[in-house]
């Protein structure tokens, strides 16, 4: 079935699935405008619509059906048409013309069995309590149109899963991921002049010419992107233990699964006499082991640990070194937070983010270890109706910088209007530093109900 009969058909299935059950209908629309600060032209006009159906064929069931339609007047987030090559078939969106698309963000069905919940369907899953980083939360690949700008729950990518979930008394759950969609991280793709806003541009991810190659070349050749095989033998599959020890949330995780990111492979290929400078992307298994830890130091204090072990992880290299540009190693990344809310209607939060790679070479791209700190606060005022957010990450390493002020008001019950800014700093070899000059303003108007 193509995507745009997909997404067709799960939206018609709406109001015919509420005829026969007790059901709620929500829809949600969203004008956000962008101003680009450096150069001062308008990166981003979108409008957005979101209707959502929740139908309950009786107490012990739902069916829950979420579609999104989106259109961006200024087409630079995404140039033209995208390619969708990270993205499986059947998790497509319906691309229409250069400025849109529709999409069929979550349709599932879910049904208690006793103790136990069967969800199947196209959904979300979320591991990890991390904020602005992930550690865990990678069971759903991301959109990376806006970098780390949107909002996960709109970034995050919906699978089609079976997810199994089953009570082991009142404070234990055991939940089991079956994901057969074979859908990864999705960038924004383009160069040169059709280069989209937030293109992938640091070395850290794009590799360089390598200065191991042979001085006489007789040619570079791009064999593209190779996904693996659409079939149940390459599915991903997750386990998560979550309980309760006194004051304590636990969580144990395991996946395993393609890294959501493809590996980009150098190599000189000798074949025809003369030597050749081949390069290409590839999806490679890995084997990931995690835990979350959630407990009150006192009141107004909570301190939140999240930590993940990548069994397979390939770092780039800046040369070929006979092992195709890149070092297979192991990775461990923790994440340690602090929240405090010892001040009223606010919330503080520092986070420290750091991965460390089992394995070092002179040549990587990044350092062994690689930290990253964060700040947030959070403060409501006038019941609850005026917001004021600030989030800082500063990246130790390269010293580049995010910086995210907003205000949001509640004007009306289900009427909500924002401003803010994404200011990032930093040497354009950064993660935050690459998108120097895109720095932005915003302003948005969301209503609902």
């Amino acid at each position: 079935m193509s995507t745009t009969r997909l997404v067709v058909t799960g939206l018609l299935l709406m109001p015919c699935a509420a005829i026969a059950a007790d059901y709620e209908f929500r829809t949600r629309f969203e004008i956000e405008a962008a101003q680009n600060v450096a150069e001062g032209y308008a990166q981003k006009m979108e409008f957005q619509a979101r209707p959502e159906l929740h139908v309950f064929p009786d107490a012990d069931s739902e069916i829950t059906a979420i579609a999104r339609v989106r259109a961006d007047a200024e087409d630079r987030l995404e140039v033209g048409r995208p390619l969708q090559e990270e993205v499986s078939e059947y998790s497509q969106r319906a691309i229409i013309g250069s400025h849109g698309d529709a999409e069929l963000r979550e349709l599932y069905y879910k049904q208690r069995f006793g103790q136990s919940y069967l969800t199947v369907g196209k959904q979300q899953v979320v591991w990890g309590t991390a904020d602005g980083l992930r550690v865990l939360d990678v069971v759903n690949p991301f959109s990376f149109r806006e970098f780390l700008l949107e909002d996960f729950d709109e970034a995050r990518i919906p699978l089609w899963m079976v997810n199994y979930i089953h009570s082991i008394g009142s404070d234990t759950d055991l939940q089991l991921l079956v994901i057969p969609d074979l859908t990864f991280n999705d960038f924004p793709d383009g160069d040169g002049d059709e280069a989209p806003e937030y293109a992938i541009t640091s070395p850290r991810f794009q590799p360089g010419f390598p200065a191991d190659a042979p001085p006489n070349l007789a040619g570079v050749t791009n064999l593209g992107l190779q996904r693996p095989s659409d079939s149940l033998q390459n599915a991903d599959a997750g386990l998560r233990l979550s309980t309760r020890l006194g004051e304590l949330d636990l969580t144990f995780n395991y996946l395993y699964q393609y890294d959501d990111n493809p590996v980009p492979y150098r190599r000189i290929n000798n074949a025809t006499g003369q030597p050749v400078l081949e390069f290409w992307q590839e999806y490679e298994r890995t084997h990931l082991l995690g835990s979350t830890l959630s407990t009150d130091l006192s009141s107004t204090l909570v301190l939140r640990y999240e930590i993940g072990l990548v069994h397979g992880r390939r770092v780039l290299r800046e040369n070929l070194n006979n092992d195709n540009g890149v070092l297979n190693t192991d990775e461990l990344s923790y994440v340690l937070g602090l929240d405090w809310s010892g001040v009223a209607d606010t919330m503080f939060s520092v986070q420290l983010f750091q991965s460390v790679l089992k394995d070092d070479a002179p040549d990587l791209v990044r350092d062994k270890v690689d930290s990253t700190v964060t700040f947030n606060v959070n403060s409501r005022f006038f019941n609850d109706t005026l917001t004021l957010e600030f989030m800082a990450l500063h990246n130790l390493n390269d010293h580049d910088d995010l910086f995210r002020p907003s205000v949001t008001y509640a004007v009306l019950d289900g009427v909500n209007i924002w401003l803010g800014a994404d200011i990032f700093t930093g040497e354009e070899a950064g993660v935050f530093g690459q998108f120097g000059e895109t720095d932005r303003v915003l302003a948005g108007v969301e209503w609902y109900w």
